[in-house]
């Protein structure tokens, strides 16, 4: 008679179960909860995406950045040129000619300007290539043309700094004799004389301020004081990285952040001279100096982990970007948790590639930021407050010229065909890589 096993017992089973577990390698859960085991032992879909995607295929640019002395042709750069030179046919580009005219009548509520120097700056260039969001101001107050004939015309630069030399008399706050630099955007810099408005124009205190530092400090010394006072609190010891920084604003950081006990990683490109660069950067303040070629490598990287680890410090807080292209990027890699990419021009005319981890993991913010329209949003007391904090700075000693080279203009001994191929020279040089001088135009009558 066959017997009858007994039923096992719960216990029994979940021994069982466990044991079988071990035994085959897998997942003892006995109280079913969710664990994602499923989804985990399907098929991954990670090669089916990566195959969907055409293959990377290496382009004439990542070419001709590694190995530059191979002397490639850029197709993109070269579109970008044509592009330029189309814009000039159109009456977009470097100034056609040197115009002479007469000043409108002074009013009650206008003055007049004599210029004493105007500096030519990216921007300028971007502006009459067309490419630059505010155009100059066109106005038929410029006069009749040579050639009889009478239509709208616009000078070129956005900086400068101007003597009055007559004013309206219904204007009390100015008066002859006083420096004053201009207020806005595309008022047109590059010449001897203008009229103006109040509006136009801030009065500054040139006592104990040279010409230089008057006509360069509403582009570059601004934008450098703003950066490093608007988008992170820093304190004495912090570190701010920045690409470009032989740049007029490069070198106004650098100064700045000197001033405020700030930490300054100054990003470069290599060149013959680079030694001699580094060590103008460091009489200026620099804290430390690195070429954008040592910027990727193994040995920098160890080098800012520890300048930035001194004193407990929490690593490189603002990152400030003028260049675009891979040194943005690789810059961005050393910025701290929570830190800020400010980007504030685009030298390179190439874009800024952010990896995602940037974003996820360290929570990097990346912003851009333009001195014009700070100044568009902001009063003219706010504008003359950031202005006496800078003078301030130039009087102590602590903010002094840029790297420069001054070019004597305007004078009435010389013809207009002499003025104007002297200007050009100017533009190209302002235009030319590695000149490592901000060009001022230097006005004599």
């Amino acid at each position: 008679m066959a017997s009858i096993l007994p039923k096992p017992n719960k216990t029994r089973l979940a021994q069982l179960a466990e044991l079988s577990a071990k035994i085959f390698n897998n997942v003892y859960n006995p109280k079913g909860e969710r664990t994602g085991n499923k989804i985990l032992r399907q098929k991954l879909i990670g090669p089916t995406v990566v195959d969907w995607y055409p293959k990377r295929i290496i382009t004439l640019r990542k070419i001709t950045d590694m190995f530059p002395r191979m002397e490639l042709v850029n197709q993109e750069e070269k579109l970008r040129l044509e592009e330029i030179a189309k814009r000039k046919k159109r009456g977009k580009g470097a100034p056609k000619k040197v115009h002479t005219h007469e000043l409108p009548p002074l009013t009650p509520t206008t003055l007049h300007i004599h210029f004493l120097a105007s500096p030519i700056n990216p921007s300028d260039i971007n502006q009459i290539e067309g490419v630059y969001p505010l155009r100059p101001t066109f106005t038929k107050e410029l006069g009749v043309l040579s050639d009889g004939e009478h239509k709208e015309l616009a000078v070129g630069g956005n900086e400068g700094v101007a003597e009055v030399i007559a004013v309206g008399d219904q204007i009390k706050d100015l008066k002859v004799g006083d420096w004053v630099v201009i207020g806005r955007s595309g008022f047109g810099t590059w010449r001897t004389h203008a009229a103006a408005t109040p509006n136009d124009v801030t009065r500054i205190d040139n006592k104990g301020i040279g010409l230089i530092q008057a006509a360069t400090m509403t582009v570059n010394a601004c934008t450098a004081f703003r950066l490093l006072k608007d988008f992170v609190t820093l304190k004495e010891g912090d570190f701010v990285i920045q690409n470009g920084a032989n740049s007029g604003v490069g070198q106004s950081v650098i100064q700045i952040a000197n001033a405020w006990n700030i930490n300054t990683i100054n990003i470069v490109r290599n060149r013959p001279d680079i030694d001699d660069l580094k060590a103008r950067l460091k009489s200026l303040g620099a804290t430390h100096v690195v070429t954008d070629e040592e910027l990727g490598c193994y040995k920098t990287k160890e080098l800012i982990k520890e300048w930035t680890s001194i004193n407990n410090n929490v690593g490189v807080k603002l990152g400030l970007n003028c260049v675009g292209g891979k040194v943005s990027t690789e810059m961005a890699k050393y910025l701290c948790r929570s830190g800020y990419h400010i980007t504030y021009g685009a030298m390179s005319r190439q874009p800024i590639t952010i990896p995602a981890s940037l974003l996820i993991f360290k929570n990097i913010k990346f912003l851009g930021y333009w001195m014009s329209k700070w100044n568009q949003v902001h009063s003219k007391e706010e504008r003359i407050e950031m202005l006496n904090e800078v003078i301030g700075l130039i009087r102590q000693g602590k903010l002094g010229d840029i790297a420069h080279d001054e070019v004597i203009w305007g004078n009435s001994n010389e013809n207009d065909e002499s003025l104007k191929i002297k200007f050009l020279d100017v533009l190209d040089k302002a235009n030319t890589g590695f000149h490592g001088k901000k060009q001022i135009l230097k006005i004599q009558l």
